[in-house]
């Protein structure tokens, strides 16, 4: 019983001990915490890669976004995004783009964690801070699947191996359809009444995959790929103007990953009641 008695009292010491911890370590955080927003976002979408030239938004985008405020600097930030993306080696100004002749499409299903940064001192309702540059940056993940048309139908790319993949003529598997970014930009806010307030910014997402518009490496044999993958994979390989054997010679520039933009207005409504938020706010 005394044992016993002994083994109480220090299990009861530890786990006050490591309560008391607990609050020490997440105080700072509780202490600064302002204000929580949740945003609904729209906007364009554009592509920058090997495929088309990707400095004119051709999509859309639109998502969802938990913003907590910790003062009138930092914020962070939850995002989920859907978009858009695609991109014509005819809309490019260079002739190896033009000959090549490859387009693509593909959905993106992203989710984001980012922190920002208000260069003015900000508080959704003030009207002495009521407005603020900022910039902002996170880690994020996504899915995608490039695709392109054939004859009016739709076709999904990765599973044709395009460039030799899984199949004799490559050494590499398939690409996967799911990546790591870094998102990362700039925007302006605006608080326009107590409650609601605007941002718009600019969203540059680097990638960790190179397949985002399925062209990252060389040529392969066109028929031998149709002997494994089909007339269809063989069609999408190889779109070139000029009909001449391009075995071995480089189909896009694999030395740098694909990176996408979303850019757009996000309306932001306030969670927190105003009587239930900090003095300053």
């Amino acid at each position: 019983m005394v044992i016993f008695a002994r083994y109480f009292r220090v299990s009861h010491l530890v786990k006050k001990l490591f309560k008391h911890i607990v609050i020490l370590l997440f105080l700072p955080v509780f202490g600064w915490a302002q204000l929580a927003e949740l945003g609904l976002y729209g906007g364009t979408s554009n592509f920058v890669g090997d495929v088309g030239y990707g400095f004119i938004p051709k999509g859309y985008s639109a998502g969802l976004v938990f913003r907590y405020q910790f003062d009138e600097r930092y914020g962070l930030r939850v995002q989920g995004t859907y978009g858009k993306v695609s991109a014509q080696d005819s809309d490019s100004p260079s002739k190896f783009k033009t000959n090549r002749n490859l387009e693509f499409e593909s959905a993106i299903f992203e989710g984001a964690l980012m922190i920002e940064f208000n260069f003015f001192k900000y508080i959704t309702g003030s009207k002495k801070y009521w407005h603020t540059p900022y910039i902002f940056g996170g880690l994020g993940f996504f899915n995608f699947n490039p695709q392109a048309t054939f004859e009016s139908e739709l076709y999904d790319l990765q599973p044709l191996g395009t460039e030799g993949q899984g199949t004799s003529l490559s050494n590499t598997a398939p690409y996967g359809l799911w990546g790591l970014n870094i998102p990362f930009g700039f925007g302006y806010r605006v608080s326009v009444s107590e409650n609601v307030s605007f941002s718009a910014e600019f969203g540059f997402r680097s990638t960790s995959t190179d397949f985002l518009d399925d062209a990252s490496g060389s040529y392969v044999d066109k028929q031998k790929l149709a002997n494994e993958n089909g007339d269809i994979a063989a069609y999408f390989s190889d779109r070139s103007l000029t009909d001449t054997d391009k075995t071995g010679t480089l189909r896009a520039d694999s030395g740098k990953n694909d990176w996408y933009v979303f850019s757009g207005i996000t309306v932001f409504i306030a969670l927190t009641p105003k009587g239930e938020r900090c003095k300053r706010f």
